[in-house]
């Protein structure tokens, strides 16, 4: 059974049923008399009995439904409008509220901290989509890690450089490709300097505006970094082909 971190006035719990998200806390009131709303006099007459069924504070990540025992008196003041009455809970939920005076509190002070009210139910709800969010992850990476240890452990295979040097004609190519981008660079960081705008640079140089970020923010030209098929293109080139 369940520890309950918070106690229950004038109730007594009979039963809890536990499911993986939800927790159900049965109680019955101990409550011998109640005074009428009305005209504030003590009646000892049950007329029936009935349930509420209010939201608590969460446990252990589960959220908390009450299901209240609770009378209903009947008024012995024969000149009262009211002839029966619901016994009062004022030190654990309000008259027709759905949640306990705690949860309520606890949910002021998020909607405080969120900067309105109308958000508090959000705000809870955001936070259990978190935190079981969290949990799920947890349970995913520890079910998981062993096999990721051993495939961690392996030793990667080193990826193989180009051992072919490149021929004259392709060394040629490159140079000049290199040659056209400083051309470009150069003809952006002039327009520049002239004080044209970003996008009349990128319209002058044929050039998207990407570029031109990039090259006014580079404290150089920016050289290009040889391209190396990643180790998996050559598998899945295979498989293509094969």
């Amino acid at each position: 059974m369940h520890s309950i971190p918070f106690s229950f006035p004038g109730f007594t719990v009979t039963e809890m049923i536990s499911t993986e998200e939800k927790l159900i806390i049965c109680a019955t009131s101990q409550a011998e008399q109640a005074h009428c709303p009305a005209c504030q006099q003590v009646s000892h007459g049950i007329h029936s009995y009935y349930q509420r069924c209010p939201r608590d504070l969460p446990i252990s990540g589960q959220t908390v439904q009450l299901r209240l025992r609770v009378r209903r008196f009947r008024c012995l003041n024969t000149a009262c409008s009211k002839q029966t009455f619901a016994e009062p809970l004022p030190d654990l939920v309000g008259r027709t509220s759905r949640r306990t005076l705690r949860l309520t509190l606890l949910w002021t002070v998020f909607a405080i901290q969120s900067g309105g009210e109308p958000e508090a139910q959000q705000v809870m709800d955001r936070w259990h989509v978190m935190k079981n969010w969290r949990e799920a992850l947890e349970r995913v990476v520890s079910w998981r890690y062993s096999g990721l240890e051993q495939r961690l452990q392996k030793p990667s295979t080193p990826f193989k450089k180009r051992k072919k040097p490149r021929t004259v004609h392709e060394q040629a190519i490159s140079d000049a490709a290199r040659e056209r981008r400083l051309a470009r660079y150069e003809e952006v960081l002039s327009y520049y300097q002239q004080g044209l705008s970003i996008a009349q640079i990128a319209t002058q140089a044929h050039v998207t505006r990407t570029t031109v970020y990039k090259y006014l923010a580079a404290e150089s030209f920016p050289e290009r970094h040889p391209r190396f098929p990643s180790p998996g293109t050559g598998k899945l080139i295979a498989s293509y082909t094969a």
